[in-house]
């Protein structure tokens, strides 16, 4: 099995996505104005959804690029992505 194809890291991020939004709707679900713990429970769902977006970037620049730079931000990934993948991006926040 290869595991350096832009399908599969896509599917790899497509799961810690689904992993990181059934936490937090774990998380924050029911009366949690009063639960001061809830500020501990947010940091371990909040990175698998950036380490998500983290292989879902690569994916992209894999299939587009044939190579992704080993960097882990998100905005030196983003920032490789061709101008018209930034733009539909950024279309997505309208």
């Amino acid at each position: 099995m290869k595991i350096h194809t832009p399908k599969f890291i896509f599917n790899t991020a497509v799961d810690f996505f689904n992993v990181g939004i059934e936490r937090c709707e774990k998380i924050f679900t029911g009366n949690y104005s009063e639960d001061t713990s809830i500020y501990l429970k947010v940091p371990a769902p909040a990175t698998i959804l950036a380490f998500s977006m983290e292989l879902m970037l690569k994916s992209i620049l894999l299939y587009k690029k044939q190579a992704y730079p080993k960097v882990h931000r998100l905005v030196d990934l983003y920032n490789e992505l061709p101008k018209t993948d930034q733009e539909k991006i950024e279309e997505q926040k309208k």
